[in-house]
């Protein structure tokens, strides 16, 4: 049978490592960056080219679904952002009524 997760996470960590937040002021998104650092280098990517490329937000998000998906806790500030992005989503579509 094959692994159908995308991300290899060390056994040693857990989503809510990643100590999830938000900035009360700006919302920008805040995180522990030893935590994400150490599953990006588990699965061989870099930080600096994943900030540049604006992918750390996907990279996040798509560990979060995995790991519910395997049964683990809900975390408050990734659902928030997958809501928001379906609604900037569902914005863009045009009317088709």
């Amino acid at each position: 049978m094959s692994d159908s997760r995308l991300i290899v996470i060390p056994d040693d960590v857990k989503f809510e490592n990643l100590n999830l937040r938000r900035d009360p002021v700006h919302k920008h998104i805040r995180y522990d960056d030893a935590v994400l650092l150490k599953v990006l280098e588990a699965n061989n990517l870099d930080l600096d080219e994943m900030t540049r490329d604006n992918a750390v937000g996907g990279f996040i998000i798509t560990w979060y679904m995995e790991q519910r998906q395997a049964g683990g806790k809900e975390d408050a500030v990734a659902e928030q952002i997958i809501l928001e992005v379906l609604d900037a989503q569902q914005r863009s579509l045009p009317d088709m009524g």
